[in-house]
């Protein structure tokens, strides 16, 4: 065994080991080589004194880079700074915007309501001095119609403000109505009920309490001949009967729907159809008479 190591360490000494002198030789070389060149750049370099100044300015550009990179870090958070600030503020201009689009359209839609306002209020001043017009022309008819006295009223205005009645005996000469008699004073408020019944279109219901208790016969004949036919579809008459005579009540007959009669007897008013002449004995409603 010993025989056989030892003949391996003499075929280690004979082959390999003169190989890898070899190669360690020439690693040498290279490394030796290497070594020169080296040592020829440092004999070439400049010395401290030379390298001192560049060495300095390096450190200067180093130094300014740093600036300048710090510089451009600002920069860009002020460009980011102000493009923030620029889309608030873009925003807060359409906001402006849309406000005053806002204001506008409601500028010019308050102009329009107040335009239309104008010009209805233009209507209604119109419209009211025609219907004044109109009422006075109608109440002019409908007054001299009913009075005994044709000529006692020459001239009838109205006053558009406050729609006031006044009468003139002529062109120029004023008529109070103090001085018109009690049969007159109240023809001229049938007239007035009449004219605004005319006047607004409409059949509308008159309900007259005695309505010829303190008029003169011509009054009477008036009312019963031009009035009570003709003021309107539905007229109810509380008349006595000194009042509504058999002679009206024949003229009335052909006009009247339905007649009543109330019967007073021991404390009841029984209302009995028909009138004083012609009443019918059944019922048709009791009233306690307290």
């Amino acid at each position: 065994v010993e025989t056989q190591k030892l003949l391996v360490w003499i075929d280690n000494a004979t082959k390999n080991i003169p190989k890898e002198l070899i190669g360690l030789t020439k690693k040498l070389e290279n490394e030796t080589k290497k070594i020169q060149i080296i040592e020829d750049k440092l004999s070439k370099a400049p010395d401290n004194d030379a390298l001192n100044p560049l060495v300095t300015k390096v450190n200067n550009l180093y130094l300014k880079k740093g600036q300048l990179l710090q510089q451009i870090k600002n920069s860009e958070a002020e460009t980011k700074s102000a493009e923030f600030q620029l889309l608030n503020s873009t925003r807060n201009l359409n906001k402006e915007k849309e406000q005053l689009k806002n204001i506008y359209q409601q500028s010019s839609r308050l102009g329009l309501i107040k335009k239309v306002q104008n010009s209805l209020n233009d209507y209604l001043i119109q419209l009211k001095d025609e219907k004044t017009k109109e009422f006075a022309e109608i109440f002019t008819s409908n007054f001299t119609n009913l009075l005994r006295k044709k000529d006692i009223v020459k001239k009838i205005q109205v006053d558009p403000n406050d729609f006031s009645i006044l009468f003139y005996k002529d062109e120029n000469m004023p008529l109070p109505k103090s001085k018109l008699s009690a049969g007159e004073k109240q023809m001229f408020a049938i007239s007035v009920l009449w004219s605004l019944t005319r006047l607004s279109g409409r059949s509308l219901p008159f309900i007259i309490d005695t309505p010829l208790g303190r008029l003169d016969k011509d009054h009477r004949d008036n009312l019963i001949d031009k009035f009570f036919p003709y003021a309107s579809d539905q007229i109810i008459i509380l008349s006595t009967d000194t009042e509504i005579d058999q002679e009206y009540f024949k003229l009335l007959n052909p006009f009247i729907a339905r007649q009543y009669h109330l019967n007073y007897q021991n404390g009841n008013t029984k209302i009995e159809q028909g009138y004083f002449w012609e009443t019918k004995k059944e019922v048709v409603h009791g009233v306690q008479q307290n």
